[in-house]
């Protein structure tokens, strides 16, 4: 009779001790974090109770359930870099190889990167809580700019902050402080405007007429307005 397989999961490699074949699917190493290689056994009658999310080609656990096989396995914003050496970017192609390896060799190894200090931890949970939008979603680096940009505008004051001078009225104020529209001057008198003409040659002939001899000509009611 075979022995009974343990559900927790334990740890293969770490950091320095990884096999050279899933060290070189981790990208980058970054400062802070630890590389793990971490087996899971299947075990008849427990849920598999992992729960990952998507987030611009990275996969982030959100939550592991008591009683199931990831138990004891994962903390909250590890990434999941790849399952049985094979990298991983999208939920789906990560679930597929999870549940073939248990079904057909019921164990699966994972490398993942995991913080390990209260700043790591917060730069992780930050990235794994953008909503995942992955048409429009920028990279990483760009995204970290983009929060620090954000974060400088929330310090500096707002428009509404500044003070302006104050815009002159348009409208005067009489003796009872009442605010009363200002008269428009319009100057009076006569003024005529040359428009250009198709022929030229004829512009000499154009003659002048006054205001006064207008008047004279069509009556005195010709000059008055309507």
């Amino acid at each position: 009779m075979a022995s009974e397989v343990s559900p927790k999961a334990t740890v293969l490699a770490n950091n320095d001790k990884l096999p050279s074949e899933r060290e070189r699917n981790i990208s980058e190493k970054k400062s802070g974090y630890e590389y793990l290689i971490v087996v899971i056994n299947y075990r008849p009658g427990l849920k598999f109770g992992l729960g990952i999310k998507n987030v611009y080609r990275s996969i982030f656990v959100i939550k592991t359930d008591e009683n199931s096989i990831v138990s004891g396995l994962f903390n909250v914003a590890d990434r999941i870099i790849d399952v049985d050496g094979e990298p991983v970017s999208d939920n789906n192609k990560c679930k597929q190889l999870l549940v073939k390896a248990l079904k057909e060799r019921k164990v699966a190894t994972l490398l993942i990167e995991r913080p390990v200090n209260e700043k790591t931890l917060k730069e992780a949970t930050d990235e794994m809580n953008e909503e995942h939008n992955e048409s429009v979603m920028a990279p990483p680096d760009v995204r970290s700019i983009m929060r620090k940009m954000e974060q400088r505008m929330r310090k500096a004051p707002s428009a509404e902050a500044i003070n302006h001078a104050p815009i002159q009225s348009a409208l005067s104020k009489n003796k009872e402080n009442r605010a009363e529209r200002r008269p428009i001057i319009v100057e009076e008198g006569h003024k005529s405007v040359m428009i250009l003409m198709d022929n030229e040659e004829h512009q000499s002939k154009l003659k002048k007429v006054d205001k006064k001899g207008l008047q004279e000509e069509n009556g005195p009611e010709a000059g008055k307005k309507n």
